[in-house]
This record gives structure tokens, sequence and C-alpha cells, in this order.
């Protein structure tokens, strides 16, 4: 390292130094590191000359000097090791100023050199406050400061490096002078967002991020970003209120504060609070980016979120989500919404149950067994029952009284159902309807039941025949999918319709048909009863079930099924078999069962039957008024002329 000071009228001398330096030391003139400094009204061109070597320069600080057309030349020559004695030697060499100065003038500069070499007399004490001190001449000059310390020059007498105390800092010991002239001056002020311990100890923030820039005659820290949660707050003329401001309880912010491009930025503190987002629906912010979802509710992804800028959060399935955004046990956390179950469970209702354990197989086999005998013995009183039955002989009878207890018994059975059966039917029809609309609610709203109705709903679905929401049986739904679920509960009722008709087909076949035997009117009279009754009771669950094939949900960037979250809507794929078998079953059940219902109402005029009915049932009224009215004063008029007396009215009633 060397470092010499030279006069010169022309800044052609500056300019022709490194060449003229690397001619005397016989080195390559890309093997200096030069920084210089000078005093007079034009600044000094750069001529810092970059090494092409691979090995690592020593980059010095810059020295300034100011003396009267005198410039100080700070520079590190890099050579090989084999070449530094050589250097070294040419350095310390008493002809090494008139070798320079001779340089300078075969490029036409006329220069001086005041001192040569490493000077014997340049002083660098081990005490940092001290400096760097030079002599030039007669005079010992402080030519550089310390890290966090300011140089102050202005006169001999006031030469010292100043520290930057706790609260300011600086990045350059020439910050704040002008003309070469260092006045005594305060350090840079710490901005808000930052804490400063003094000299050049700048500590950021963790969540901010700085940048050194120029602003006028010195260096300084200026804010240029903040982590997510945080408002940039920069004003171009006031560094010191540079700071990153928390969003405040029930906002938040999910991207990070840029100066560059302008994300999250404000000029003041009052103006930064309306940057943030006010807390979304269904979540809880705690300020900053501290958002999570309550409870039955879901927090979307940053990276799968159409707007990295919002916060997106959804309502869950009932029983899926817990809070914070935690699965239901059972629930996979990886799904939307946590809207399917783990590898290992299956959906009963709307919990997520182990399957392949002893006790669910167990309850599958029990399961099947009931509704395969349940299944049997129906088919058995509906289908089969009136093809093995005869025309039963008119028996003839006078007193009732004579007759046998077992035939009383059995007549006033007959008499009983035919005249209470069809007032009890119609409230078993009542209650059936009403415990699968309200089973329902657990499906179609997401709301949190008490206990009590929770029983109510599944005692309800087990009247609308969806065995599959059963634990035991619904481990037999594994993998099945919406689309294999629709399938089953689309094809059964049809199946079952067949299985009933089988003993009218075959009596059919067999010519009564024709004949109007007594068994096939009661087999096609318990065939359509039975029918329609099967349909009464399937009708909930099937068209439930076929019209959540419509029902999409939006997540994201993707548009699910939300009766099934791992398949995407069948809307954006009208020729997959999903939607094409929900538009087949919509048309079928949904729509088909009433249409079919009413079509057969209208065969069997039964407006026209319910409207003599009504009518019957007006005129039976009337003759009964006119009845009550009447009769009671014709009797009364009656007694009175037969000599009876005055009756009391409490007789006549």
């Amino acid at each position: 390292q060397l470092e010499v000071a030279f006069e010169s009228n022309s800044e052609a001398g500056l300019a022709s130094l490194p060449e003229s330096l690397a001619a005397s030391l016989a080195v390559d003139r890309w093997s200096l590191e030069l920084q210089l400094s000078c005093s007079g009204p034009s600044p000094c061109p750069a001529l810092r000359q970059h090494s092409s070597l691979q090995a690592a320069l020593h980059h010095t600080q810059r020295t300034l000097a100011q003396s009267s057309g005198a410039v100080l030349a700070t520079f590190s020559v890099v050579v090989e090791a084999g070449a530094a004695a050589n250097v070294s030697a040419a350095a310390e060499s008493p002809s090494f100023s008139a070798s320079v100065s001779q340089a300078l003038a075969e490029r036409g500069v006329s220069a001086a050199v005041v001192a040569s070499g490493p000077p014997p007399m340049l002083e660098r004490s081990e005490n940092p406050a001290v400096g760097a001190w030079v002599t030039v001449g007669s005079e010992v000059r402080l030519v550089s400061c310390p890290s966090g310390y300011l140089l102050v020059n202005s006169t001999t007498a006031l030469q010292r490096c100043a520290r930057c105390e706790p609260g300011s800092y600086s990045l350059a010991f020439a910050d704040g002078c002008r003309d070469g002239v260092c006045e005594p001056r305060e350090c840079t002020a710490c901005p808000r967002g930052a804490l400063c311990l003094g000299r050049d100890d700048f500590r950021p923030n963790d969540h901010s991020t700085w940048e050194t820039v120029r602003l006028r005659d010195r260096y300084i820290r200026r804010l240029v970003g903040c982590l997510a949660g945080f408002v940039l707050v920069r004003d171009e003329a006031a560094a010191q209120q540079d700071v990153c401001i928390e969003c405040r309880h029930e906002t938040y912010s999910v991207v990070n504060a840029t100066w560059e491009p302008k994300v999250m930025v404000a000029s003041s503190a009052d103006q930064a609070l309306f940057q943030c987002s006010p807390c979304e629906a269904g979540a809880v912010c705690d300020g900053g980016s501290r958002i999570s979802p309550r409870e039955n509710f879901w927090r979307l992804p940053a990276e799968q979120q159409a707007s990295p800028a919002k916060a997106e959060v959804y309502a869950c399935p009932l029983h899926a989500c817990l809070e914070g955004g935690v699965c239901f046990p059972g629930r996979d956390p990886r799904s939307p919404l946590c809207g399917t179950c783990k590898e290992g469970f299956a959906l009963s209702g709307t919990v997520c149950t182990a399957c392949g354990d002893a006790a669910s197989k167990g309850m599958q086999i029990f399961t099947l067994c009931i509704v395969g005998i349940l299944f049997l013995g129906l088919w058995w009183f509906f289908s089969w029952r009136p093809f093995f039955q005869k025309e039963p002989e008119v028996e003839q009878w006078d007193d009732f009284a004579s007759l046998p207890w077992w035939k009383r018994l059995k007549l006033q059975a007959q008499f009983l159902s035919k005249t209470k059966a069809k007032p009890l039917k119609g409230y078993v029809k009542l209650f059936i309807s009403f415990a699968q609309v309200t089973s329902t609610f657990r499906v179609n709203y997401k709301t949190e039941w008490p206990k009590a109705a929770e029983e109510v709903w599944e005692f309800g679905a087990g009247l609308s025949l969806n065995i599959f929401e059963f634990p035991g049986p619904s481990c037999l739904t594994m993998g099945w999918g919406h689309l294999g679920l629709l399938q089953v509960y689309t094809i059964t009722p049809a199946a079952v319709c067949f299985l009933l008709s089988v003993p009218l087909i075959i009596l059919q076949l067999l010519g009564e048909r024709k004949r109007k035997t007594f068994r096939y009117k009661n087999a096609s009279a318990l065939f359509w009863k039975a029918c329609c009754f099967w349909l009464f009771l399937i009708y909930p669950v099937v068209s439930t079930l076929t019209v959540q094939g419509f029902k999409c949900l939006e997540v994201g960037q993707d548009w699910l099924l939300e009766a099934d979250m791992s398949q995407e809507c069948p809307w954006k794929y009208p020729t997959s078999t999903l939607f094409l078998w929900t538009v087949v079953a919509t048309v079928i059940y949904p729509i088909g069962i009433p249409v079919f219902i009413y079509f057969q109402l209208y065969r069997h005029h039964i407006p026209e039957l319910a409207a003599a009915k009504q009518n019957e049932a007006v005129l039976r009224e009337m003759l009964k008024l006119y009845k009550d009215a009447t009769v009671g004063s014709i009797a009364r008029e009656l007694t009175l002329r037969l000599g009876g007396g005055e009756v009391e009215e409490e007789e006549w009633r």
C-alpha cells in the first residue's frame, strides 16, 4: 500500500496518474486500486482502476487531504507473490519521486511529487478516535476517521474524529463535508424504525429491510421493505420517520410491504392503518399477519389464492374444521375445507369413522343381515303373498254373537282396518315426511345443532333409508366417490321396483290379467301400493344426492364439487360421466317421480273424487246444522200440545 501527495494544475495529471505509477513500479496498470480526493473548486474525476486479477484486492478506505493544490492518492498494488519484493523496493527507492514525475511529464503533465513511497512521517494510532494522520510538508493533517465517526478538519486546532452518540449513526466520515471542508456537525438522526447505539451500530427491526442512499452531502439508510403484517411508512422529505407499522387488531395484511414497487406504502403513520384489510368473516385477526380461521371455517393456503393480497376463508362442512384451521379427527388436512376423509376412514353422516377394525366389520355384517332379512320379509308380504292367495269363499251368517270367538275377532279386525287404517296411514306418512325433511337440516344448513336435535336427525336419516350414513355400512363406500354413491342410490330404487313386479309379470304370462282373476287383482293392487310407498320413502334422499351433483364451490382457483371435495365440478366437463348421470337422474327422480304421481292421480280421477268428497262433507254438515236448529223446536211444540207442560232446557239436551 502506497500513499502519494502531489501537486498538479490540470485534471489531466490525475487522469495520467495510474499509468505513471504503473510505469514507475513496472506493473500492469490494472493492478492498481486507486482512491483519490482533492481540494479546490472542482471535484476529482473518477479514476478508480480495478484489478483484473482473481486475487482479492485490498480496498483501502478513501483518504481525503485538504491542502492548497495538493492531492493525496491512496492505492494498493496487487501483483504475483514473486514480484512483491521488486515492487516494494521500487516504491522505497529515493528515485521513485523523480520516476513518477518523469512518467507524468512524458504524458504532457507538469506535476511535482511532494512525498513518495511509504512515508516515514505517517502516523496511525491504535486508538480509533484518533483516525489517520499524515504529514504533508510541515503540517500534520487528519485525513480519515474510523467508521461511525465524523471527520472535523475545518481548522488545524479543531481536527478530530467526532464519535456518533446513541440515537444517531454515520456511514462515512466525510458525511456533511462541503467543498472539502468538514465543519463540526451532527451525525445522522436514527429513524423510528431502527435502533442506533452510536457510531455505525445501526440495528434495523427484524421485520424491516433498509438500503443505503446518498442524500445531498451524506449517506443515510432508508426503509425499503417490511414483512407481511406491516405497512411501510416513508416520506421522502422526512427520513427520520421511516418505520414499519403493524396492522391493528381486527385487521391484517398478508403481503410484504415494498417501496419499489409500492405495496402497502403510506406517507404517514395516520394513513398507514387504512392500508390494512378488515378481518374476514369466520376468522380471528390479532393484528399484523396473524389471521386464523374460527371453528367450522378453513383458510386457503397463500400459494393457492387467486389474490395474494387477501386471505380467503371458507365455511367448512359440519364436523370438518376445528379452530385454527385444524381438521377434525379422521378428516384429511390436505383436502380443501377438510372436505374428505383420510385413507382408512369413511364418512358416516357428517363424521369420518375408522374402518378396517373388527367393530366396523361386525357392524357391516350385522347391518347387511338386518337389511337383507327385512327386504325378504317385505318382498314376500307385498309381492309374493298375493301370488299364493286363493279367492275367499263368501261366508253366510245371521247372528254375530253365535259365531266362534276367533271369527268374531277376525271380523272386528277387518272392520277396524277398513275404518281406522286410513287415518293411521296418513299419520304415519306425515311422520315419515317430517323426519326425512328434518334429517337433511344437518347437511343443508351448516349449523351446530343441539345434541338432542342431532339424535333426531340421525333417526330421520334411518327413515330416509340412507343406510350408508351409519357407521359400519359407510365403510362400504370407501373409494366410491360421489359418482359411485349416486349410481348405487339411483339404480337401487329401480331394481327394487322391478323385484316387486316379478310376481305380477308371472301372473301376466299365465294369462290371469285377461281373466281378471282375484289373484292378479290383489297382486296388482299391492304392487302399486308398495311401489308408490317405496318411491315416497326414497324420494328425499335420492333427490338430495342427485341435485348435489350440480352444487359446486369455488375454492381459490379451483371449482370443486361441494359433496365431494376430491372431484372437480361436473359443470366444467359437460361430457363427463358424472355430469350426464346427474342430468339423467334429475329427470328420473326429482322431476320424474312427482310427474308420475300426478299422472296417476289424474288417471284415476283423484281430483274429481276429492271434490266430490268435499261437496258431500259440506252437504252433511248443512244437514246436521239444519237438524240441530229445527228438530228441537218441533219436538218442544209437540210436547206442549200433548199436555206435557214445560220442559227444562237441560232435559232436552
